[in-house]
């Protein structure tokens, strides 16, 4: 199911800001917790972006990796993000011994969406940012690409005229983005549009929350 939310930032920036986003996932949620104390412990991911230099499919540019989800970034800002979600149940078990009549088995299942900015401008390509360490080295078969750089962040400039788009992790392996407006443009024209979710809402706090079939995403409310 396709989702289109506008940018909750309506003036007209006259001097120019970054408007950045926080990203999580909640596998499940308990309405007496904190819902930004969840987010902030659910996700962490690997702290640099991959670059990709074939080993996955060309269409991805970078992406980043967690121990249950990941996040793969394509040209003009869209991003697909993959989550892992195990559930575990009791079955009837065939167990040949005595009063062994359960047992526990775990379901995984993959469940994501895809985000996207409607209007931006086409083909626009991330450019890389500041490097990290990391140098990593990928096989898989028969084939093998070496020596793939990571990053700490990237940005796709000029997503819309006067508006760029940067990625990058947090000191707490947060996936983090920012809207960079240029001075007098008008932020108006940022339009997201979410594919795989079945509900959006806007919690008390002003933050967006994404449901699908089995996980909550959340994305923080943007601050300036």
């Amino acid at each position: 199911m396709k989702q289109i939310i506008k940018s909750i930032i309506t003036a007209v920036l006259l001097l120019g800001s970054i408007i950045t986003f926080f990203y999580g996932v909640n596998p499940q949620t308990n309405p007496h917790e904190n819902s930004t104390e969840m987010i902030a412990d659910g996700v962490t991911v690997a702290p640099f972006f991959i670059a990709n230099n074939g080993q996955i499919d060309k269409d991805v540019k970078f992406y980043v990796k967690g121990s249950q989800y990941s996040f793969f970034l394509k040209a003009s800002g869209e991003a697909i993000t993959r989550s892992i979600y195990k559930e575990d149940s009791a079955i009837t078990s065939d167990s040949p011994l005595p009063g062994v009549e359960t047992a526990q088995a775990q379901t995984v299942r993959e469940v994501g969406f895809t985000q996207s900015f409607v209007g931006a401008n086409k083909d626009i390509l991330p450019q890389a940012g500041e490097r990290a360490v990391p140098i990593l080295n990928f096989f898989n078969g028969k084939n093998k690409t070496i020596d793939v750089p990571t990053y700490n962040n990237f940005t796709y400039h000029n997503l819309y005229d006067g508006i760029d788009l940067t990625y990058r992790v947090s000191k707490e392996n947060k996936v983090k983005y920012d809207l960079v407006v240029g001075a007098g443009i008008d932020p108006r024209q940022i339009v997201m549009q979410f594919v795989g979710t079945h509900d959006l809402s806007v919690d008390t706090e002003g933050n967006l929350e994404m449901k699908t079939c089995l996980q909550t995403f959340t994305q923080l409310k943007p601050y300036i």
